[in-house]
């Protein structure tokens, strides 16, 4: 349970992250948040299951 809560919370949090903090998205545009949620949140999960399967760590993930 614990790791499926860390890979929702990533999924989640890595739009918010790439768009809103650098500006590019405002809030009034949250419904477009289903979108940048499959961009991103698909994208980061196959890096972070990638870099785990093959034994390495935070460095490759960044």
């Amino acid at each position: 349970m614990k790791r499926i809560t860390a890979v929702i919370t990533l999924a989640l949090l890595s739009p918010l992250i790439a768009e809103y903090l650098s500006g590019s998205m405002s809030l009034t545009q949250v419904a477009a948040m289903p979108v940048m949620l499959a961009m991103y949140g698909g994208g980061v999960i196959l890096i972070r299951e990638f870099v785990r399967r093959t034994g390495r760590g935070w460095p490759s993930i960044l």
